[in-house]
C-alpha cells in the first residue's frame, strides 16, 4: 500500500493568470478572457498547465522531496480559475499530484530517479548539485 500525504490546498485566481501570462507570453483567451473562454470546451477560464507544473515543482523543492530530477507530467483534467484543488505526495510512487474536491486527478508529476548532473541516483540538495557540476559545464 502506498503512503500518500496531503500537502496543500491551493487555488489560482485571475491575477495569478494575468501575472503568469505576462511572465510566459501566453495570452491565450482560455486562460484570461472570461467571455471568450465560454466558447471553449471548458466554458470558463482555466489555469495554464505549465503554471500548475511549476507550482507542483515549487512544492517538491519547498518540502525537500526532490530538488532536481527528470519529471514525467500528465495533465489529466483542466483546473478552473478560482477553484480549490488539493496537492498530495505519494512517497511510494515518487509522485506529486493535484486533485479536485471530487478526488479526480487533475495533474500528476512523477519524479524519475536520475539526477541531471549525476550518474548516480537523484540529486536531492542544492549542495549536492554544486558539488557534482562537471567543470566543462561552467563557462564565462
Amino acid at each position: 500500500m502506498s503512503k500518500v500525504m496531503f500537502l496543500k490546498k491551493k487555488k489560482f485566481d485571475y491575477n495569478d493568470q494575468r501575472n503568469f501570462a505576462l511572465l510566459s507570453g501566453d495570452f491565450n483567451p482560455i486562460h484570461l478572457n472570461r467571455i471568450k473562454a465560454r466558447k471553449y470546451f471548458t466554458g470558463q477560464i482555466i489555469v495554464h498547465g505549465i503554471n500548475i507544473f511549476l507550482y507542483l515543482l515549487e512544492i517538491l523543492v519547498e518540502k525537500n522531496f526532490y530538488f532536481l530530477a527528470n519529471y514525467k507530467i500528465k495533465f489529466k483534467k483542466y483546473i478552473p480559475v478560482d477553484e480549490h484543488f488539493y496537492i498530495y505526495w505519494d512517497n511510494e510512487k515518487k509522485q506529486i499530484r493535484a486533485q479536485n474536491k471530487n478526488n479526480e486527478i487533475l495533474c500528476e508529476v512523477k519524479c524519475i530517479e536520475r539526477g541531471f548532473f549525476s550518474k548516480n541516483f537523484l540529486v536531492k540538495k542544492e549542495s549536492d548539485i554544486l558539488n557534482n557540476i562537471p567543470l566543462n559545464l561552467v563557462s564565462d
